[in-house]
């Protein structure tokens, strides 16, 4: 630990400070104390929340591959967004293109698989996350722990992560949060993907000492993978909310904190950090709305602030951290994401960055409705019995 504080110590002072020195402890939990997972500076992000502009980003990114593509995703569907991408990875692979390809094959059911093995038979190497012709505890275990990880890396110099999936309707129908990265974290993309290959059982995948040339005028990131039953995310998101001296904003579709994100969100707003949460109104679950809701009151009557965003269903998964930290990817704030199931997120280390973020939740909030301690403690009255159920049941979902 001594070694990693000394490394943290190091990287603050050759980044110029990209992170508040009394914000450390968020980058010494992400790094679990090995060296190699520290933040790396020189890297270009682009934020996308347009859901077009990323999939035809995606999608020109793939047709220009020389080398390699890698593709893990929670759900690829057999509609017209992921017939686009299908198509251009066979273009790829008839160019001798190498293709890796990871799917959750027990959150996409109704998805035949020949979709993607078309993609194997043209010379992909292709596997499904949870093998269902195993034994009966693996594919429990399988059904337990999903891997709702977002990555595409192209040769090995550009990588994506964030909430969206291969679906038409994060094209043109929800809202969404994703980033494109070119430089040297995207090396570190490619580690965790070839590691979670190798887990499920995957050749090894050729090895490659490549890193991506640093970005002049490149921000810092810390690329961070967790899962299958860890608790390094809900550490970093409580350490955010106990060192936070001005702001925490909370972005996410599900919510159903841990008891310990909830005590640390209430403190926080006590002691007069602005701590907001922003939800959509329009949930593609109705229980989750339900299970939502039943947080509400404990959060609003210690002055944490909840809105909830009413044009679109709202799928971002980000939180906010005074003048200079962002935490993006694929974990919503929920059991199930903090705890049991894979996931994937970057923290990116720049004031401009955090500064543009915020600004952007703000202007969100525009179109949201502010949620009162009043307001909720009367619609949990008027359907009390469905709100008491949901409220004793939302720490198993």
């Amino acid at each position: 630990m001594v070694l990693c504080a000394l490394h943290l110590t190091a990287v603050a002072a050759e980044q110029e400070g990209p992170v508040s020195d009394y914000l450390l402890p968020v980058v010494e939990i992400l790094s679990r104390g090995e060296p190699d997972l520290m933040p790396v500076g020189g890297n270009e992000i682009e934020v996308i929340t347009d859901g077009r502009r990323l999939w035809e980003a995606m999608l020109q990114d793939i047709r220009n591959a020389r080398k390699s593509i890698r593709i893990e995703y929670y759900r690829w569907a057999p509609d017209e967004a992921g017939e686009l991408i299908r198509e251009a990875v066979l273009e790829k692979l008839a160019e001798g293109v190498q293709v890796h390809i990871l799917i959750e094959n027990l959150c996409s059911p109704f998805f035949p698989k020949s979709f993607y093995q078309k993609m194997e038979k043209a010379g992909a190497r292709l596997l499904f996350f949870t093998d269902t012709d195993g034994s009966f505890s693996r594919v429990f275990r399988g059904i337990s722990h999903r891997d709702h990880r977002k990555i595409l890396v192209v040769d090995e110099e550009i990588g994506y992560t964030g909430g969206s999936n291969i679906v038409k309707k994060y094209v043109d129908e929800w809202r969404d949060t994703n980033i494109r990265i070119k430089g040297p974290a995207v090396a570190l993309l490619r580690r965790f993907f070839d590691e979670m290959w190798e887990q499920r059982g995957g050749e090894p995948v050729e090895a490659s000492a490549f890193v991506p040339q640093p970005v002049e005028g490149g921000v810092t990131v810390q690329m961070c993978a967790f899962g299958g039953g860890d608790t390094i995310m809900e550490e970093a998101i409580c350490q955010m909310l106990k060192l936070a001296r001005e702001r925490v904003y909370l972005q996410t579709p599900y919510f159903s904190p841990t008891d310990s994100i909830v005590r640390a969100m209430r403190e926080a707003a006590e002691r007069g950090v602005d701590v907001r949460i922003l939800l959509p109104k329009k949930v593609d679950n109705p229980f989750m709305k339900l299970v939502n809701e039943s947080f509400y009151e404990e959060c609003l009557e210690k002055s944490v602030k909840i809105y909830e965003y009413t044009p679109r269903f709202d799928h971002t998964k980000m939180v906010l951290c005074d003048r200079n930290l962002s935490l993006l990817g694929s974990t919503n704030l929920d059991y199930r994401s903090l705890l049991i199931n894979y996931e994937i997120a970057a923290l990116v280390c720049d004031a401009a960055l955090t500064e543009r973020l915020s600004a952007d939740f703000l202007r969100l909030l525009d179109d949201a409705e502010e949620i009162t301690l009043e307001g909720a403690r009367a619609a949990f009255r008027k359907d009390k019995h469905d709100r008491s159920l949901w409220y004793s049941l939302r720490k198993r979902m």
